[in-house]
């Protein structure tokens, strides 16, 4: 990336603030501004199994685990009907926020966090897990009910895994069904806090919130968590993403090592002395928005108030001194992003406006990102090999029953 080297400066009021950030000016890419700084479906247990439109009576979780491993994940099947479609898809409606989702070969699994809204008023143990088939459902299969504030989802090709926040996230678990339906869903460990979620084939992996912690407990489940590392800073991890690929964990804290700016770290899977800083930002939050790939991460940046800046950017996964912004667009990120083998993924909402969009740029840079559907305040968003999809919490004065689950072609 040849070209001048420029300073560059965000806007605070009436004043320019410099934070040591250059620009790089470039042929290609978005203008090349730097800064400083599951799937597929397995078989289901003894515990039971529901058919898509079927409802489980899901009741207490109880503790326990199971010999079931997880096979290598199926490649997603082609959408085929998604082919000529030029706009967004309703796969699922009427859910009460819902706020984190994957996708399988089949179907998509996503959690609502309960009736209320987000866990500050939600009301306790309304939250549950459903399922819908990739095509869409009138009516989607109900894998667990009676969950307390349901906040991360992952997959494999055996279960479906999530984290209870619990109440003001204060009684939080990790619990797993497999991916047919159970009547009761095994809960694999239990701490104060817990936020995030990810999983490979012998391990989940979270972010402990009350002491800030990556941890992880095996598949069969655990009795306490092991703790991989601390984070660098003592701020809360409240939005923490975690992603775990070929044998490390990289994970997103608000605040790392330096105190004015967030930072993407990583530690290998069974542990470390301490976390590898892979970027550290001189300014601005990096939480929710998390994704990984052969070469690089890729995070979403919130900025202070009054400050702006790009939203999504990349450093090379060996670490970097100074990230690259994947395009200028400046929008506000909302929840997680994610990246297949040529683009990657987000969703944005203005606060001020209530805008909300489906966005995509090139793993390698573009110049204005592009937009694939407007969103009603999206929360989460995921991938198959033909569609993206994401969940809108929906607006009105009451948010119960206004979310849905969409999709759109890539």
């Amino acid at each position: 990336m040849g070209g001048a080297r420029i300073p560059m400066s965000f806007t605070f009021g009436n004043a320019a603030v410099a934070i040591g950030l250059v620009a790089v000016l470039s042929a290609g890419g978005c203008g090349g501004l730097v800064v400083g700084d599951g799937q597929g479906e397995g078989h289901a247990d003894a515990s039971g199994s529901a058919s898509d439109g079927g409802v489980l009576d899901a009741s207490a979780p109880t503790t326990g685990s199971d010999s079931d491993a997880p096979t290598p994940l199926d490649a997603p099947a082609q959408d085929d009907a998604m082919s000529s479609e030029a706009g967004p898809i309703t796969v699922a409606s009427g859910l009460d926020y819902p706020n984190s989702i994957a996708v399988g070969s089949t179907s998509v699994y996503w959690m609502n966090q309960g009736k209320g809204g987000p866990a500050a008023v939600a009301t306790p143990s309304t939250g549950s897990v459903m399922s819908c088939a990739i095509g869409g459902c009138a009516r989607p299969t109900v894998m667990a009910t009676g969950q307390d504030n349901p906040i991360a989802i992952a997959l494999d090709s055996v279960n479906v895994y999530w984290t209870n926040g619990g109440s003001n996230n204060d009684a939080s678990s990790v619990a797993k069904c497999p991916v047919a339906g159970c009547v009761q869903p095994t809960v694999l460990t239990s701490l104060s806090c817990a936020e995030g979620l990810a999983v490979d084939s012998t391990d989940v992996f979270f972010i402990g919130c009350s002491q800030p912690a990556a941890m992880r407990c095996t598949l069969a489940g655990c009795g306490a968590p092991a703790t991989l590392t601390v984070f660098q800073s003592a701020d809360f991890a409240a939005d923490s993403a975690i992603v775990v690929q070929s044998g490390k964990v990289y994970w997103t804290e608000r605040f790392g090592a330096n105190a004015s700016g967030g930072a993407v770290v990583s530690c290998a899977a069974n542990g470390c002395a301490a976390p590898t800083t892979v970027v550290s930002l001189a300014v601005g939050y990096v939480q929710q928005g998390l994704a990984v790939d052969s070469a690089n991460v890729y995070f979403a940046v919130q900025y202070p108030a009054k400050l702006s800046g790009p939203t999504v950017w990349k450093c090379s996964i060996g670490g970097c001194a100074d990230a690259t912004a994947l395009c200028p667009d400046s929008s506000p990120a909302n929840g997680p992003i994610a990246v297949d083998a040529a683009n990657v993924y987000w969703t944005t909402l203005d606060p001020d406006t209530g805008m909300a969009s489906v966005m995509k740029c090139s793993t390698s840079g573009c110049s204005a990102a592009t937009v694939l559907a407007s969103a009603d305040h999206p929360s989460a968003i995921a991938l198959d090999s033909h569609s993206v999809y994401w969940a809108n919490v929906g607006h009105g004065a009451t948010l119960d029953g206004a979310g849905s689950v969409m999709k759109v072609a890539k």
